[in-house]
């Protein structure tokens, strides 16, 4: 997938092209939301931000449809409408979205190496996993998070890792070692809905070339809400209910935060609004689709809410032969985490996986990027050293 005029040393991939190094090293970051380096940003926030650098200066490979650049700019303009309408100025959450949405953009247009960027992560998780394993020292005590932030977070980017990397994956050994490696992760996590993700996504994954899109949707939806019940009685035992917020804390956190998000203006109360005040605390929304009409009001979910639309169609939008249901399932578990965990949809790791599925879409159609007679007189249609030359 690397560009033939990247100067960017390599690493050989087994059975397929080469993955290139800055995005391996770059997903690796991406493993680490719970620890911060300078400035106090978290490694996978600094990821972020140097893999957008680092894809303003790389070729594209496929041209992104209007329909993407319109919604994925009226997400940022939206989120900043919201800022000045509410008097506040985030400048960190502002960044963040920005970013965000540039990830899924260049990804999709195949400007950065999917390949390394699944790799880095994935092994970034095994690495993460292990550190947590013998620090143990976080406010969940023995539980998987430290270096992941929390369970829930920890358990969903386990869930996305591990669909990008069997997306990226070329051999049936490599394949099973991904995925016993990636289920034990999460089930280390002990998150409820982590587990109920997963069993989803294997639920999909069977049934994804049996039935249409539209069947396995609800043959997911009814085994979602008959499964979701046993889930909860394990919040009652065993390792479960040692977790913070198993309890009347995560209930009374959720009705702040429901009546909250319900109460916003169509424009939201602005970016990083999505916190609710309980017992002198303040604790984050334990839901994304609750967080994203806290932060932008209707205005963003129906933005926002299109661009994800758009972005499924165009990755079921095909023959069953030519589904990827890897990616599929990890749609399914991101938005099944995104119903108990504030942040999901806006972490950098859902971009990644976002731009994935339509990077696919794009890559099954065959449409590779041309320049127009404007931009390769800018030198957009030459490799980048021969473009400075000009």
């Amino acid at each position: 997938m690397a560009a033939e005029s990247s100067t960017v040393p390599v690493i050989e991939a087994p059975g397929a092209s080469s993955a290139r190094i800055i995005e391996v090293v770059l997903g690796f970051g991406l493993a680490f939301p719970g620890f911060s380096l300078f400035v106090g940003l978290p490694v996978d926030k600094l990821a972020g931000v140097f893999l957008v650098l680092y894809a303003l200066f790389q070729r594209p490979k496929y041209r992104i449809a209007s329909a993407v650049w319109v919604l994925a700019s009226g997400v940022v303009l939206v989120v900043g409408l919201s800022a000045l309408l509410n008097d506040t100025m985030p400048i960190v959450r502002l960044v963040h979205v920005a970013v965000y949405v540039a990830l899924i953009c260049f990804i999709a247009a195949g400007r950065l190496d999917l390949r390394g960027l699944s790799y880095g992560l994935f092994s970034g998780l095994m690495v993460s996993t292990g550190l947590s394993l013998t620090a143990m020292r976080g406010n969940y005590g023995s539980l998987l998070s430290d270096t992941v932030s929390d369970p829930n977070t920890a358990g969903m980017i386990a869930l996305i890792g591990c669909a990008l990397a069997l997306y990226s994956a070329r051999q049936t050994a490599s394949t099973a070692m991904i995925f016993v490696a990636g289920t034990a992760v999460v089930v280390l996590t002990f998150s409820r809905t982590s587990l109920l993700a997963l069993a989803l996504a294997i639920v999909w994954i069977f049934i994804g070339r049996l039935l249409h899109v539209g069947l396995s949707a609800m043959v997911v939806g009814i085994t979602a809400f008959f499964a979701a019940p046993y889930v909860e009685v394990l919040a009652t035992s065993g390792r479960l209910l040692e977790r913070p917020g198993a309890g009347s804390l995560s209930t009374t956190i959720a009705a702040a935060a429901r009546d909250k998000a319900f109460a916003a203006p169509p424009y939201g109360f602005g970016p990083g609004s999505a916190t609710v005040d309980v017992s002198g605390q303040t604790f984050l929304f334990h839901n994304s689709y609750q967080a994203v009409l806290c932060e932008g009001g209707l205005l963003l979910a129906a933005v926002f809410g299109g661009l994800l639309a758009y972005i499924c169609y165009r990755l079921v939008a095909t023959t069953k032969n030519q589904r990827s249901l890897i990616l599929e399932a990890g749609l399914v578990a991101t938005f099944v985490c995104a119903s108990n965990l504030g942040e999901a949809l806006f972490t950098l790791q859902a971009a990644v996986l976002f731009g994935a599925a339509l990077f696919e879409a794009y890559r099954r159609e065959g449409k590779h990027w041309e320049p127009s007679a404007a931009e390769d007189r800018m030198g957009m249609g030459v490799p980048r050293k021969e473009a400075w030359e000009r």
